[in-house]
């Protein structure tokens, strides 16, 4: 049986791609207004960051969402998803890659 298919997602600030769920969806509700997806499924035009205040911070920096999401974000609505992202989520990235040398279960292969 093949492997499931994992969709996957580029981060807008610093443009890794990640399996869809490790990031943090961000959709367009009006031509004001944008909000946190948590389930993923709001009707909208979306974006995803991932899940580390220093990437929200580069997503403002390069206004990497006015892009995404066709909109000029405003300064009151970044500080309110800023403000999500520095109680919720945590300060650096967390790495999700394999390490080189590992095998496909992800566990280091030996060698003699």
């Amino acid at each position: 049986m093949p492997p499931k298919h994992i969709p996957e997602r580029s981060c807008v600030a610093c443009r890794e791609s990640k399996p869809k769920r490790e990031l943090v969806r961000v959709v367009r509700i009006s031509d004001q207004l944008i909000e946190v997806d948590l389930t993923g499924k709001k009707n909208g035009r979306g974006a995803y960051l991932c899940p580390a205040v220093e990437c929200w911070e580069a997503g403002k920096k390069r206004r990497a969402l006015n892009h995404a999401l066709s909109i000029t974000v405003s300064a009151e609505n970044w500080e309110i998803l800023l403000d999500y992202a520095r109680e919720k989520l945590p300060e650096k990235k967390v790495p999700t890659r394999v390490p080189a040398g590992a095998g496909r279960s992800g566990r280091p292969t030996m060698t003699s």
